[in-house]
């Protein structure tokens, strides 16, 4: 009986199977090209992965490029630098602010002209005079000592073995690196760094005792041509007119006994400037183009 059972539930299968097959229509491509599109489209439909999804936030990548080129320009304007050396000769150099040094023989100045509207921080070692333009703090940072002014002339000299400032007006704060002990020093005093923290404070003599200095040269390096002229006007006694929109950066060296128009020439002739004399004492600087007859 159990071996006929199983042989009817065999043939009730097959029958059963049959009959599914029989009912149902199974539909294959009918090309390799169709095959290829069935695929193809499979394959291009959205697959969703679980978990968390991320996606891309353009403005906040917009603003984090922003951030990113900022830092840059910030970064070249601080830290982009320029020095001077005086060598064997005296020189006398005009800094963005139209701050005048003297450098004396045997010493380096250096300071970051691109930043300097925001900090006017230098650092010098040797000899020099420097006459200050009114303005936000002046610092030179030598060595030997730090000096801070406002708007004065002084002249530092400042070595291995020596750091003495003589203030001839406004007044001066004189800093000892090491120890951090300052001194402020008005108009015809002079102090000088004995020793760690010890300054020696004495009034000039001589109010008009400097160190001797006949600079050889006019010095610009990196100034807007605007703050050139505005040197020159001093130097000279004249005025200097100058359109706005001829904004240059100039670099250049003059000798001291050059006259004006000597200069002027030589600084319009490179840019493709040309100048004109108006009167006795006054000049204008124009494109070559539009040079008055």
């Amino acid at each position: 009986m159990k071996k006929h059972g199983k042989h009817t539930e065999k043939q009730d299968l097959e029958k059963h199977s049959k009959n599914f097959f029989d009912h149902r229509e199974i539909s294959f491509p009918t090309s390799k090209d169709e095959a290829w599109n069935s695929i193809e489209a499979r394959m291009s439909e959205e697959v969703k992965m679980p978990g968390k999804t991320f996606r891309l936030n353009t403005p906040r990548l917009l603003i984090a490029a922003s951030l990113a080129v900022l830092l840059s320009v910030a970064a070249f304007l601080r830290f982009y630098r320029v020095s001077y050396s005086s060598g064997a000769q005296e020189i006398a150099l005009f800094l963005p602010d139209s701050s005048r040094v003297e450098l004396n023989p045997g010493s380096v100045l250096t300071y970051h002209p691109l930043w300097w509207r925001l900090q006017r921080n230098l650092h010098f070692e040797g000899s020099a005079e420097f006459n200050v333009s009114h303005g936000s703090k002046f610092r030179v940072v030598s060595n030997s000592g730090i000096t801070e002014v406002l708007g004065t002339s002084f002249t530092i000299q400042s070595g291995e073995k020596v750091y003495i400032v003589t203030c001839f007006t406004g007044s001066v704060k004189v800093s000892d690196p090491i120890t951090k002990v300052s001194a402020v020093l008005a108009a015809n005093e002079k102090a000088e760094l004995k020793s760690p923290g010890v300054f020696d404070i004495h009034l000039v003599k001589d109010p008009l005792e400097k160190i001797e200095n006949v600079n050889d040269y006019l010095t610009f390096r990196q100034i807007p041509l605007q703050q050139v002229l505005k040197s020159l006007e001093l130097e000279f006694g004249v005025i200097i007119e100058l359109p706005s929109s001829l904004d240059y950066i100039y670099t250049g060296n003059f000798k001291r006994e050059m006259t004006i128009d000597e200069i002027l020439s030589a600084i319009c002739i490179p840019l493709e400037l040309d100048y004109v004399q108006l009167s006795a004492r006054k000049y204008r600087i124009q494109e070559a183009s539009r040079a008055m007859d």
